[in-house]
């Protein structure tokens, strides 16, 4: 569950339960909740916050490139110009911290044109396909998307969805965390 789908949930909510607070049992499923008592729409957004950021951070760290994060932002905020980043953008941790975070996400099931998802990738030795991946950097072009119709909310329309090959989800988030 994401903060933006709990942000959704909270506001579709919102008419039924006066004044925003929630019953715990409502939230059981999304959120396990320290405390007995009923908690307000607030409470339970920064409980997801601070949850996320807290395994964001984890994971950074395992693959030793919160430092590296860290100066850059640091770096930015002195106004410095950056040279050589595609270094660091396919440096072998981030590569792996890339794979790790894609594969948390939901969308990681879904096939795009060539017809990989992430258990496809999972099967590929994990020397062989932070190679693979850094060879694509070498001359990138990005593949043709999958269109896929999806339903709006409260209407009978549908609006349309891209959904780009495995490996250019990995080169984008590569590039994102960066």
């Amino acid at each position: 569950m994401y903060v933006t789908d709990a942000l959704r949930l909270i506001s579709e909510n919102t008419a039924r339960y006066a004044g925003g607070v929630y019953p715990k049992a409502r939230w059981a499923d999304i959120i396990h909740p320290p405390k007995e008592e009923t908690r307000t729409a607030e409470e339970i957004v920064n409980y997801m916050k601070s949850r996320i950021k807290s395994s964001k951070l984890r994971h950074n760290e395992y693959y030793c490139m919160q430092d590296i994060y860290d100066e850059l932002y640091q770096k930015s905020k002195a106004g410095g110009k950056f040279r050589n980043l595609m270094r660091i953008i396919t440096c072998e941790n981030n590569i792996k911290l890339a794979y790790r975070n894609i594969k948390n996400n939901t969308g990681s099931q879904t096939y795009g044109t060539h017809f990989m998802n992430i258990k496809d990738i999972e099967q590929i030795n994990v020397d062989e396909f932070v190679e693979i991946i850094q060879r694509k950097f070498k001359n990138y072009q990005p593949k043709a998307v999958k269109r896929v119709e999806i339903p709006k909310e409260r209407s009978d329309k549908t609006g349309p969805l891209g959904i780009p090959t495995m490996y250019d989800r990995l080169i984008q988030q590569c590039i994102l965390q960066i």
